[in-house]
């Protein structure tokens, strides 16, 4: 059983939007509409369900960018983003499915300011990275992304962090 400050933190560093937010349970996934707390956070780390939070706030600010590679190392690119955007900003982590998932943390930034940024690293590497969206709309909520640290539903392996901390 994980912390009640993990929790917390992960709330902090990962939830953009806290009034809409993905669910994994066995029968698949949906989407919530409703609040999400650190309670619910808390019931993602100890398995209830699996949680998927969205990158972009109700203003078109993001906070973090994930890329999301369908393989296990993502070495090459944690040395490129960590020259980027700073070596403390990022987490790397294996999914608990086939994959690893590339946490940049930034300051809020407007999605439309880091944008080509984000196409720039995609057409680079190859790669697919979250936001998805490459421009805002107040209509649209985006896609959600698997939140770290919890258990995929359809291998039954957890997610863990492999390098950084949160």
């Amino acid at each position: 059983m994980h912390s009640q400050s993990l929790a917390e933190k992960l709330f902090e560093l990962f939830v953009a939007r806290d009034d809409v937010y993905g669910v994994e349970t066995s029968e698949g996934w949906k989407t919530e509409k409703g609040r999400l707390t650190p309670k619910e956070v808390q019931d993602h780390l100890n398995g209830k369900y699996t949680l998927g939070v969205y990158p972009f706030n109700r203003k078109g600010y993001i906070k973090w960018l994930c890329i999301d590679l369908d393989y296990k190392s993502g070495e090459y690119l944690t040395i490129y983003i960590s020259r980027k955007f700073g070596k403390n900003s990022i987490i790397e982590e294996e999914t608990g499915g086939k994959g690893t998932h590339i946490w940049a943390f930034l300051q809020p930034t407007p999605l439309w300011q880091i944008a080509p940024k984000i196409t720039e690293m995609e057409n680079e590497f190859g790669v697919r990275i979250f936001p998805k969206q490459r421009e805002w709309k107040t209509d649209i909520i985006g896609n959600f992304i698997r939140l770290p640290l919890g258990k995929h539903h359809k291998t039954g392996n957890w997610s863990k962090i492999v390098k950084g901390d949160i």
